[in-house]
């Protein structure tokens, strides 16, 4: 570097390495010793995004306690693909074995690697299928219950070749979290010649809520099949238990309400189990009109309100065609100032080369639109 008073020279060593990504994988987490365990390895040259093609790949095996059970050196295809194969002994350590792909240099160290965990254990298949069906108490499917309500259903206990499990012992636990796992109710039998259960469990009048979830509670009803054999067989099913029959959400277009300005703000209703809700609603803010609506077949509707300084709180109520009916207050938070624009497009998502059309809203009057 020259300068005016003189030259000077700066020296600084940099280094370049060869990073390549490797994904790892095997086709099930868990293996039972005899069994073969199958791995490939796809290498990415993260420099250009391409195929790490001709380079030396090292698969490496460890088992529970450490021990190298296994070690081949294999060589990337054109694609970047390296495979190979591993038989497990009847005999071997169970618990968790590390698998680790090397790539090494032409120095024969090892400058980029992979590694996964895998089980080794001894299981067994199922003997037969359980089945929880919940309903109401007029045999529908319900979308979700309420702190007090009898939760029903049916328990369905087949063997995989027909048989229904008849005369098999059955216990239904439908447990919550509040501090702490707690059981919000059981029921215990016998199915019967159908192999089926039916079950009633009356649930606490109170649920500590989530308030994320707007309060509603998540419950786990299991079920236990026991057949005269003396095999077990579990299933649960998530239930969500609800003050309100409706979830009710408000999302300003924004993100927050502009003030001075008509915003749309979308109304989304959902039962308890997040399933859409179709209801006709009603909203009330300070200084709007009541605005009425209907949510389409995804729970959405959209309704226009005039924003104002500050924060505002909005009253929104729904009922749907089967007598449901809930309200919320929502608070909205507004921007400040005095000079604000609102931009909105007359759709969220486009495909690539299609036209945007922008509609910039302003506080201040322009002389002509702006597109």
């Amino acid at each position: 570097m020259d300068t005016a008073i003189g030259s000077a020279e700066y020296t600084q060593n940099i280094r370049l390495d060869n990073k390549v990504s490797i994904l790892l994988t095997t086709e099930k987490p868990v293996y039972q010793p005899s069994q073969t365990i199958h791995v490939r390895a796809l290498a990415l040259d993260r420099s250009n995004h391409k195929a790490t093609a001709g380079h030396k790949l090292t698969f490496e095996l460890e088992d529970s306690r450490g021990n190298k059970v296994f070690r081949r050196i294999t060589q990337t295809d054109t694609y970047g693909i390296a495979s190979a194969e591993f038989g497990l002994a009847d005999e071997v350590n169970l618990g968790t074995y590390h698998l680790r792909a090397l790539m090494d240099d032409a120095a024969e160290t090892p400058r980029n690697m992979a590694e996964i965990a895998l089980r080794v254990e001894r299981y067994v298949l199922p003997k037969f299928k359980v089945a929880v069906d919940l309903v109401g108490k007029d045999a529908k499917a319900k979308r979700g219950f309420r702190p007090g309500d009898h939760l029903t259903g049916t328990v369905r206990a087949n063997y995989f070749f027909g048989k229904p499990v008849d005369g098999a012992e059955v216990a239904v636990k439908a447990s919550a979290t509040d501090v702490d796992l707690f059981e919000a109710g059981h029921s215990e039998g016998k199915t019967d010649s159908d192999g089926s259960f039916r079950f009633d469990i009356h649930l606490p009048k109170f649920f500590a809520g989530h308030p994320l979830d707007q309060g509603a509670a998540r419950v786990l009803v299991e079920a236990t099949v026991k057949d005269r054999a003396g095999h077990s067989e579990s299933r649960g099913e998530p239930v969500t238990v609800s003050e309100s029959p409706f979830l009710i959400t408000a999302i300003p277009e924004s993100g927050e309400l502009v003030p001075g300005l008509e915003n749309q703000v979308f109304i989304l209703t959902a039962y308890p189990d997040g399933t859409p809700a179709q209801a006709d609603v009603r909203v009330r803010a300070p200084g709007n009109p009541d605005r009425m609506a209907s949510t389409d077949k995804g729970g959405i509707a959209i309704v226009l309100l005039r924003g104002g300084e500050g924060r505002m709180t909005i009253e929104v109520e729904a009922s749907d065609r089967e007598g449901n009916h809930a309200s919320r207050s929502i608070p909205l938070q507004s921007g400040s100032g005095l000079d604000q624009i609102l931009l909105r497009t007359e759709r969220a998502v486009y495909r690539t080369g299609e036209r945007i059309r922008l509609q910039v809203f302003s506080t201040r009057p322009c002389a002509a639109p702006l597109w």
